[in-house]
């Protein structure tokens, strides 16, 4: 955060932004359940790299509400609109771990995606707003495997490139095991 805070010297129009940024993570990382960092080693990488796909997506679209969404694309070049291709990359990983090829090939993933979770999460969380609406995507803030689920139901809607059922086998799995019913949001 401190290095965030820092970048917005030379540009203190950003700062109200990355505050809202910050602070979601602040309060969101709170919400979710301990269980979520117990575990084995792989499944423990496995929720940290989906987090940050949630986190950085849900945050990004928060300063959106801050800054012009056209600085924000500036800031991530032209990647926002590869979001698709990097949605599908996602995918075939987290399909090759629900086949047992260990959770590797999804960090391989992140090293290749430019600014880690923060560009194919701010694509999948504006689909979701767009699509679903902007109280559907706050719930998500709670369950990071939801937020993947609901991406992939507005993917649907807006045309866009879902999930496959193999990775949405992935995400259920881990969602039965760490939310239980009445902490799960409801849908």
């Amino acid at each position: 955060m401190a290095l965030d805070v820092l970048a917005t010297l030379h540009r203190a129009d950003y700062l109200s932004a990355v505050l809202a940024h910050e602070a979601f993570h602040y309060h969101s990382i709170r919400m979710l359940p301990c269980s979520l960092w117990r575990g084995d080693p792989e499944e423990r990488l496995l929720t940290l790299l989906i987090t940050s796909i949630q986190q950085e997506g849900i945050a990004d679209h928060v300063a959106c509400l801050f800054m012009r969404e056209e600085e924000l694309r500036e800031m991530f070049e032209k990647h926002v609109e590869r979001g698709d291709e990097y949605v599908r990359g996602l995918d075939r990983s987290l399909s090759k771990v629900y086949e047992g090829h260990g959770v590797d090939v999804l960090v391989e993933f992140m090293r290749g995606v430019p600014f880690g979770g923060h560009v194919v999460g701010y694509y999948m969380a504006k689909a979701i707003a767009e699509a679903l609406g902007q109280e559907e995507l706050a719930l998500t803030a709670r369950n990071p495997f939801r937020f993947l689920k609901k991406y992939s139901e507005a993917a649907e809607a807006l045309g866009l490139t879902p999930l496959s059922e193999t990775s949405l086998k992935l995400l259920e799995a881990y969602e039965v095991k760490h939310f239980k019913p009445s902490h799960h949001s409801p849908g």
